[in-house]
């Protein structure tokens, strides 16, 4: 109703509607974002009716009663609303203004705060095990030997299909995860004698496996071949020319060395300071010149035990930095020890390493317990993060975010297990917990599964493998473009710096001062020629000209395209985090949910004015890829290439959720996506699939991405592009499959049987196939018997091929 008073009111007042916007803007900008994102009904009443402000606002914007400050005005609160909310619907709004009118709104600070925005991402697995089992091994303890009083030491890491798990009873072993075509529990790999009664620690990071222990000193490391178990010549980051590289696991507790307190600021000086941001996030390494000598940074290290792990990217070392030591109050020798000062205390920290830099050290994390509250009289001292003990026994993980410390029963405080979770930003102890699942000792993060590998130990030896599931998503790695084998071209970060280059944005994600003085100017210009005073050509030309150079805001039409690329980059990018592809049954309820409240911070909205928003960008953009000739191609031209690249990605998200709710959409007569986009959008897929390479790598690399998206699209959201229709779905793969010499089509084949795979479409496939009712269901049973010979006659074809070298005596080739 207060929007409705005030529509009417603005009508006839054009002050008021200023003032508002003013207001309103001023007000949102005192606010964090997501201030107004929530889960519970109240929340989504709340969004619901702030629908009503954004179609307030949207309408201001597109009125031709509208003055051009009022439209930035208006403009800027929309995209301060989208943050407020996490709503995708506010975001778009401001890209499909942006595409058609081409304003010149300063949103600079509006894009910092979106470009900021990331998912909280942590560790939240306890008690949510996804499956166990059995580890199949015969173990080399007889089955009525005597437990030990400790825990026999475990280390485990993996690679996404094998877990790789070193015992200093058992040796080193190969484990399959139950991905990748891999058995869970199974064995692949034995090697019983390797390394007996020695505590070392793996990391399996960017394809390389990785083995610490203070017996290899004075090697950092040593690599492991992950196919074969066995040991690669030579020592890893042992003489490396890289300052601050890795330093070596050594034995001698004893030794002091001078990272204490009274060196403190010199000592961070010289590794970096803890709250520089996290490695995961952005890339950064130390200096190449001017900084400290190679062996500054093991200088500072204690000559200890300091356990090794990753999240598979950087490699994270976890050790004492200074020893307790009591500090004298005087010089005298004779001074008693219970009249000495106060008591300084041991310090703890983990260091984190690039293996793509020469193992070059990245930044240092002091980890920081909760002080205890004493008294005046109260002489105890205070709590440390961590215990000797507890990088001896205990099990260390991360995320890169946070930092799991699971300690064994005994080894601190107390009798029971319990698991410290620190923040790696600053170091702080965020909480301490006591799990209910106590057989589970040994923990290891898998990023490319998100889940938690855990073993149980009997004193004695291991015994079974679970999987716990993290409720978060990480984020995804960033590589430089120096690592080529990790690089990718057209990754959403890499898109984002694009865009900010377009825009003549600075590292603060400020625009540049000839930019924001264009800007101004610009402004100006529209204010005058709105009030109907006359402009020479001169005057537009000079203020459209600073130092001689156009700068992007005297080219509307360009920096509206970049604008539009900046913010459908960073909603791809949140999608990566915030949503899911594979949605689970158990992910809503089965009584029919209300379909608008299905959402995500900023990356989903199951609306159709997301769909129309999406349809729109994708019309806007795809001429820029299908009509441009390789030697037409401009710099707008890749930006709009670019734009609907990420644009798919932004619906792959939306069109998998709609999926899930597809059966509830039926029932309730609603359409998600509309029936004519999902055609366009599907023949758009095949058109890019379609698409031939071109010569220039940078307009191949996009093309590239492009093509690997319209697969992804298949592989997750094939039911809502063919409405369901398993026949022609089914049809489509039996073509693809005929055409077995064609890449394009092997690849429809594959993106097809992912889909298929699936447990929910594989009970609907054998649903329809028991009850061929229809004409569609009869087709469907020829189709899937015509597969069923296709793949029997290949089968018998190899078969067939194997057997006759067999019987010719030629050498037989590789059969599967």
């Amino acid at each position: 109703m207060l929007i409705s008073l005030l529509r009417e009111a603005s009508e006839h007042n054009a002050k008021l509607k200023e003032d508002t916007l003013e207001f309103l803007l001023d007000l949102f900008t005192e606010v964090k974002p997501l201030s107004l994102w929530g889960t519970s009904q109240i929340d989504i009443v709340l969004d619901k009716s702030l629908h009503t402000v954004a179609n307030y606002l949207e309408e201001v914007i597109v009125s031709d009663k509208t003055g051009p400050v009022a439209k930035n005005r208006a403009l800027k609160v929309l995209f301060s609303l989208g943050m407020l909310r996490g709503s995708l619907p506010n975001l778009l709004s401001v890209v499909n203004i942006q595409r058609r009118l081409n304003l010149t709104t300063d949103l600079s600070a509006e894009m910092r705060l979106l470009s900021e925005a990331k998912a909280d991402s942590h560790l939240e697995f306890e008690g949510k095990i996804k499956a166990q089992t059995k580890v199949f091994f015969r173990s080399a303890v007889p089955a009525d030997a005597k437990a030990g009083d400790k825990h026999t030491y475990l280390t485990l890491t993996s690679d996404g299909r094998y877990i790789y798990i070193h015992s200093e009873v058992e040796g080193l072993l190969k484990v399959g995860s139950g991905h990748g075509h891999t058995m869970l529990g199974k064995v692949y790999k034995h090697i019983s004698d390797y390394r007996l009664k020695e505590r070392g620690t793996l990391a399996y990071v960017l394809g390389h496996l990785y083995f610490r222990s203070q017996r290899i000193s004075p090697a950092p490391l040593i690599e492991i071949d992950p196919d074969t178990l066995e040991e690669l010549p030579g020592p890893v980051a042992y003489d490396t020319v890289c300052p601050n590289s890795l330093y070596p696991e050594l034995s001698n507790p004893e030794i002091e060395f001078p990272h204490d307190a009274t060196h403190r600021t010199e000592a961070e000086k010289l590794v970096g300071s803890p709250t520089t941001p996290n490695p995961g996030a952005q890339r950064s390494t130390a200096p190449k010149k001017d900084g400290p000598s190679k062996r500054d940074l093991r200088l500072l290290r204690p000559a200890q035990r300091s356990p090794m792990f990753t999240e598979g990217r950087y490699i994270y070392l976890v050790s004492q930095w200074t020893v307790e030591a009591r500090q004298r109050s005087g010089d005298s020798d004779d001074e008693e020890e219970g009249d000495s000062g106060e008591i300084r205390q041991a310090r703890f920290g983990v260091d984190i390493y690039d293996p793509l830099s020469d193992f070059e050290h990245v930044r240092s994390v002091e980890l920081l317990a909760a002080p205890k509250q004493k008294g005046p009289k109260d002489k105890s001292k205070q709590p440390t993060a961590l215990g000797v003990k507890t990088l001896d026994q205990g099990s260390f993980i991360t995320n890169g975010t946070w930092l799991a410390v699971i300690v064994p029963p005994g080894v601190e405080e107390g009798t029971e297990l319990k698991i410290k979770y620190f923040d790696l930003k600053d170091g702080r102890l965020l909480s301490t917990s006591t799990p209910k699942e106590k057989s589970f000792i040994y923990f290891s993060y898998d990023h490319a599964n998100n889940v938690v590998w855990g073993i149980s130990e009997t004193k004695k030896t291991f015994e079974s493998i679970a999987a716990f599931s993290n409720e978060t998503v990480p984020e995804k790695f960033s590589f430089d473009e120096d690592d080529e084998e990790f690089y990718q071209p057209c990754d959403n970060k890499r898109i984002i710096e694009i865009a900010k280059e377009s825009l003549g944005f600075d590292e603060e994600g400020e625009t540049t001062l000839d930019g924001r003085r264009a800007e101004k100017a610009s402004e100006e210009l529209q204010t005058l020629l709105s009030l109907g005073f006359e402009v020479s050509t001169s005057e537009l030309q000079a203020k459209s000209r600073i130092g001689g150079q156009t700068s992007s805001a005297a080219q509307p039409e360009y920096a509206s395209k970049a604008t539009q690329l900046f913010i459908l980059a960073n909603i791809a990018r949140l999608g990566e985090s915030f949503a899911s592809l594979d949605y689970q049954r158990n992910d809503y309820t089965d009584r029919a949910p209300n379909l608008e409240s299905y959402r995500k911070p900023y990356c989903v909205h199951l609306l159709p004015k997301v769909f129309t928003y999406l349809e729109d960008c994708l019309e806007a953009n795809a001429h820029s890829f299908f009509d441009v000739k390789e030697s037409a191609i401009t710099d707008e031209t890749l930006l709009g290439q670019y734009s609907l690249l990420v644009t798919l990605r932004i619906l792959k998200y939306n069109l998998a959720a709609a999926e899930l709710f597809s059966e509830h959409m039926k029932k309730a007569d609603v359409e998600l996506p509309p029936q004519r986009f999902a055609l366009r959008l599907r023949d758009l897929v095949f058109q890019i699939l379609d698409s031939r390479p071109y010569e220039t790598k940078e307009y191949e690399d996009i093309r590239r991405a492009l093509y690997d998206e319209a697969l992804e699209l298949l592989r997750h959201n094939l039911g809502v592009l063919y409405q369901g229709r398993l026949d022609v779905i089914v049809g489509v793969l039996l073509s693809a499959m005929r055409h077995r010499d064609d890449k394009v089509q092997s690849d429809i084949k594959l993106a097809i049987l992912v889909w298929l795979s699936k447990q929910r479409h594989v009970s609907t496939l054998v649903g329809e196939l028991l009850a061929p009712a229809q004409v569609e269901g009869q087709q469907l049973q020829r189709n899937v018997q015509d597969i069923i010979a296709l793949v029997l006659g290949d089968e018998a074809a190899s078969f067939s091929s194997y057997l006759h070298s067999l019987t010719h005596f030629e050498r037989p080739p590789k059969y599967v």
